[in-house]
């Protein structure tokens, strides 16, 4: 017994009943979306906001009506062809935009839902228990399912993650787009696009499947390490752990041409032929299709975003400036930074006169504030969700500047000015008329074309007119007696 308990057997057995469990239970739990993060990759940025803070719908592009004008706490927000959903903490669900199929009438049934998802004339939701409702018309027939913890839908096919990893879909499937191959079974994240759909797994690799028209299953080579992937109609994009942004498919207006810009980034979605990334400090980067001015990024500040189909929906926080250092500045100007809360791509004015930032970092704006007249100013900082303001004073109190500014050398030297002999030198531009009486002459010389014998051989050919037998002897009229011949 004691020689068994030294023996490599004894290992593998103490390795298989005491190891393998806690590995097997780790595994499980980084398959599971809502953890922590995915082992060995970057986790997700924390929240940038309160349990306490409320949150407003923008609608960025073509109009939707009956957007929501009241604050909450919004978690997440699903946008479609012509209508859009947004979650709260409190597992309710508003919709808005077209209703023509029902889509945006939220049934009683939608309580306690902890995912959304926007079809085309239709809506879909995941409930805490697991299970799946939908609504609208146009809306698939749900397979009877359990331990659904996630959604997606694009178009016409649904495609939904269960808490073992598999993944199951149901609707159009003209594509393929809803038959998951089988081999997926640690799945932590799904998206479904125009026809077709994908995974990511909890290695940070992403699989493809359904329609391939656009590339959408041509994955680029070597892609891992992905954190989050978005499905568009025709094109899709993968977020890596270090912050940068990869995609294929459809390229058509630029969509899959993914901008130096788009670094440092914590979220992404994709819509029809459009491309949208949130950073880290709350900026937009985007492009792809801009017709309906969907891709504009000026004046936001996004906590979450999803790209639908001419329009983007976002979620946004009020701006709040928590300091501005340093609070007095000299009259000629000075560098400040500006922190706060939900403050990166909000615009700037001094006094009603726009000054462009210097950087954004982490939630802190450097702008170089102008020469101002001595006193305050009012810094007002604006975004699509509000607006917030701070007071600056300008330090009049400074003798060395201000009497650098009133005795100014300059005006000394101005008499230097008045004594130039450049005004006595003008004589040098009474030279010129010489030039100009000299040059005059030369518009006479003109007279020389008057004097062209063009005209003067005019009347030569006036004479030429009367006939030659008229004025002269004709020729065989002798002049002169012939010479007599010897």
């Amino acid at each position: 017994m004691k020689k068994f308990l030294f023996t490599p057997l004894f290992l593998v057995v103490c390795f298989a009943f005491i190891l393998y469990p806690r590995i097997e239970q780790s595994r499980h739990a980084s398959a599971h979306p809502l953890s922590l993060g995915i082992p060995n990759h970057k986790p997700v940025a924390l929240p940038r906001y309160a349990p306490t803070d409320t949150f407003k719908i923008v609608n960025v592009g073509i109009a939707l009506a009956n957007v929501p004008t009241t604050e909450a706490l919004y978690t997440k927000v699903a946008s479609g062809i012509d209508h859009a959903l947004a979650l709260k903490t409190d597992g309710t669900v508003v919709g808005w935009g077209n209703n023509s199929f029902g889509q945006i009438t939220i049934p009683t049934a939608a309580t306690d839902v902890v995912d959304i998802a926007v079809g085309d004339g239709f809506s879909v939701a995941v409930k805490s228990t697991g299970s799946v409702i939908s609504w609208g018309s146009k809306a698939p027939i749900s397979p009877t399912l359990g331990g659904v913890i996630a959604v997606s839908s694009h178009y016409l096919h649904i495609i939904a993650l269960r808490y073992d990893g598999t993944v199951t879909g149901w609707g159009d499937n003209y594509y393929g787009q809803t038959s998951v191959p089988t081999d997926i079974n640690s799945a932590v994240q799904v998206c479904a696009g125009g026809a077709h759909s994908l995974a990511l797994l909890d290695n940070g690799i992403v699989r493809a499947w359904g329609d391939n028209s656009y590339g959408n299953l041509d994955i680029p080579i070597g892609l891992s390490d992905v954190t989050a992937i978005a499905c568009g109609y025709t094109h899709s994009l993968a977020l890596k752990s270090d912050g940068t942004v990869v995609a294929w498919g459809a390229d058509s207006v630029g969509e899959s041409t993914v901008p130096d810009t788009a670094a440092d980034i914590s979220a992404i979605s994709a819509g029809f032929r459009t491309s949208i990334a949130i950073k880290t400090d709350g900026s937009i980067v985007a492009w792809g299709l801009n017709n309906y001015s969907q891709s504009d990024t000026y004046n936001i500040n996004a906590l979450a975003v999803s790209a639908g189909v001419n329009y983007t929906s976002y979620i946004v926080a009020e701006p709040v400036i928590d300091s501005i250092n340093p609070t007095s500045i000299p009259l000629s100007g000075e560098i400040i930074e500006i922190t706060g809360d939900h403050i990166a791509g909000a615009s700037i004015r001094i006094d009603n006169k726009y000054v462009k930032p210097l950087s954004v970092v982490d939630g802190v704006i450097s702008v170089f504030v102008p020469r101002h007249a001595p006193g305050t100013a009012t810094l007002l900082l604006t975004t699509l969700a509000g607006s917030d303001s701070y007071t600056l004073t300008y330090d009049s109190t400074l003798p060395t500047l201000t009497a650098s500014e009133t005795p100014t050398p300059a005006a000394t030297f101005t008499p230097s000015l008045t004594h130039t002999p450049s005004p006595t030198r003008s004589p040098s531009n009474t030279n010129t008329p010489t030039y100009t009486n000299t040059s005059t002459p030369t518009s006479t010389r003109t007279s020389s074309r008057t004097r062209t014998f063009t005209r003067s051989k005019t009347p030569t050919k006036t004479r030429t007119r009367t006939p030659w037998f008229h004025t002269r002897t004709p020729f065989w009229i002798p002049t002169k007696k012939p010479t007599k011949l010897p």
